[in-house]
């Protein structure tokens, strides 16, 4: 009986500290329906209660924003999917997709505050379902058809994303990027850090680096006074590289870059057309997730993980039964070792 308290009870402690982090964040209706759900959700992708939970409360901090309890769940689901196909844990997964959502909004695409609360609850879930869905398919296809992966990718996009969502630059165009400087050999600290210095430069105009980039013909800001795509800008190069001398790409780069980061910017300019090739296939969304995920769970390495999932789980639940009678005789060990404690003390007295 102590060999099979000592299994299950950790594991009960495990998962009960997990739904208590979820309900601290739950503050819908339904809490305990959708954390049920949410476990349900986790199962099915090989991930025990704990692991669920822990997303779903990640996810549940961004319950006004994802449509309330199903939409928490909805997004849940898409967080754990991401982990899966990304090969990252499940709370590791909702930081970076909460990260993208921070700074791309691509939950709710181009949708405007009015549109957004004229929603139902039901329609903002399935909203952000289906956006998820269309944001993994365009980094799975990118992953799949490049050296990066997904975990590399999303590491550099949460980088430079919100300076390249103003700038009008797609999602799957940002992948493309970072992984294009991947693929070139570049750590993903330093490519994050890069897009983000090059958005930054041009965008603030440092250095006079407008300037610089139209003596070759090439328009940082559009009619209206606002920066264009890091896409249209490359593009305007690439087109006018080959009259270029490589002092003159050299310019460039460290207008765009600067000098700490103009390789990278070099590197870009001249894998533009790998990363036009990756940005389209990612729009076309050539590989879906769900091909990704299928492909998985037919595998015999996932199906032991989701089993090893559902025998933690229920070894938790058995532990849930064992709980009140390992806390009564904790109490009594720690009465009996305060009491020989006591014993102790009144000895050295005598």
């Amino acid at each position: 009986m102590t060999a099979v308290t000592d299994a299950t009870v950790p594991l009960s402690r495990e998962i009960q500290e997990a739904r208590l982090e979820f309900e601290k964040f739950a503050n819908f209706a339904g809490g305990d329906e959708v954390a049920a759900s949410i476990e349900k959700i986790g199962l099915a992708s090989g991930f025990s209660a704990d692991q669920a939970l822990m997303a779903g409360a990640r996810m549940a901090q961004l319950s006004d924003i994802v449509g309330g309890g199903a939409g928490v769940a909805s997004a849940t689901q898409s967080g754990i999917e991401f982990g899966l196909i990304g090969g990252m844990g499940t709370e590791d997964a909702m930081k970076r997709m909460i990260s993208l959502q921070q700074q791309t909004n691509y939950m709710y695409g181009e949708l405007t505050d009015t549109q957004l609360n004229r929603l139902t609850a039901e329609e903002k879930a399935n909203l952000v379902r289906t956006n998820s869905i269309k944001l993994m398919d365009e980094l799975n296809t990118i992953e799949n058809r490049s050296a990066a992966t997904m975990s590399q990718i999303t590491y550099v996009m949460n980088q430079f994303a919100s300076s390249a969502k103003l700038a009008g630059d797609s999602t799957h165009f940002m992948a493309a990027m970072a992984a294009t400087l991947i693929e070139a050999g570049e750590e993903q600290g330093k490519a994050g850090r890069a897009l983000r210095m090059m958005y930054a430069r041009l965008g603030a105009d440092t250095g006079g680096s407008t300037e610089q980039l139209k003596h070759y013909g090439i328009a940082v800001k559009d009619a209206t006074g606002n920066m264009r795509s890091m896409e249209d800008i490359f593009g305007d190069i690439a087109a006018r590289s080959d009259n270029m001398t490589k002092a003159q790409r050299m310019e460039l780069a460290q207008a765009i870059a600067g000098n700490d980061h103009y390789v990278r910017a070099l590197k870009l300019m001249d894998n533009y057309g790998r990363a036009q090739q990756l940005s389209a296939e990612g729009a076309a969304r050539l590989d879906t997730a769900q091909d990704e995920l299928n492909r998985r769970y037919a595998d015999q390495a996932f199906q032991l993980t989701q089993v090893e999932a559902r025998l933690k789980n229920a070894n938790a639940s058995l532990g849930n039964h064992f709980v009140p009678g390992v806390i009564k005789a904790t109490a009594v060990m720690a009465n009996l070792s305060a009491a020989m404690g006591d014993m102790g003390e009144e000895s050295k007295v005598v």
